[in-house]
């Protein structure tokens, strides 16, 4: 679950005005024909994106927080570059450890490669659901970053290594988030406001216009 730490780290990110590459592709996508970009690296972080829109407070503080920016497919996918890849910074890292630590027993670099195999392998008590275990994957690996246990490229490395692994499971970003949401209520039975916004979220989160999920497909 997402902590106050990553929350504050969230709404302290600072869109910066860079170049990305992009490709943009019209027509023939799984996204109905609409035009889509293709940035595996962004798509590798937008498993987890999840928690960083709860982050920001919630879809709709996420969209206008966004949108301010420009709601071009340029425009978005610039401003998601900024606010999904890494967005837990380094300034921030012994909140990143306490948080690896209490949370999840991670007191250093071998107990969190541990962790994130016991994820990907689905062996924990909690691996109620393999989009759930994704999604968390990413998290830890940003937490990781941010807490100096992985370099830059590292972290973005073992997303890479994920991404196809979640393909293959899912087709497309509703039916990943449906299982994350089935997993999570699995995890956390008890009813709470968290808990319902995870569950509104799970469903809102690839709608609306201007929607990032919808120009970068899952497949």
């Amino acid at each position: 679950m997402i902590t106050k730490f990553a929350t504050r780290s969230i709404l302290s990110i600072a869109i910066l005005c860079c170049i990305s590459i992009f490709l943009i592709g019209c027509g023939g996508s799984s996204n109905g024909g609409a035009e889509t970009i293709k940035d595996d690296e962004l798509k590798s972080f937008m498993l987890g994106g999840i928690y960083f829109v709860q982050g920001y407070g919630g879809k709709k503080e996420t969209d206008e927080y966004v949108a301010q920016y420009g709601t071009s497919p340029e425009e978005l996918h610039k401003a998601y570059t900024e606010i999904f890849i890494l967005p837990f910074k380094r300034d921030d890292g012994a909140g990143a450890k306490r948080t690896l630590e209490n949370d999840w027993s991670v007191n250093g670099k071998e107990d969190l490669i541990k962790l994130i195999g016991d994820l990907k392998g689905h062996t924990l008590e909690s691996s109620f659901t393999k989009s759930w275990d994704y999604a968390r994957i990413v998290n830890v690996v940003c937490l990781g970053y941010c807490a100096s246990h992985f370099t830059d490229a590292e972290a973005k490395q073992i997303l890479r290594d994920l991404l196809p692994i979640a393909q293959k499971e899912y087709k497309t970003w509703n039916e990943y988030f449906a299982d994350f949401a089935t997993g999570r209520d699995k995890w956390d039975a008890t009813p709470s406001a968290d808990k319902t916004a995870f569950n509104t979220l799970s469903v809102t989160i690839t709608q609306g216009d201007h929607n990032i999920y919808q120009l970068i497909p899952l497949n």
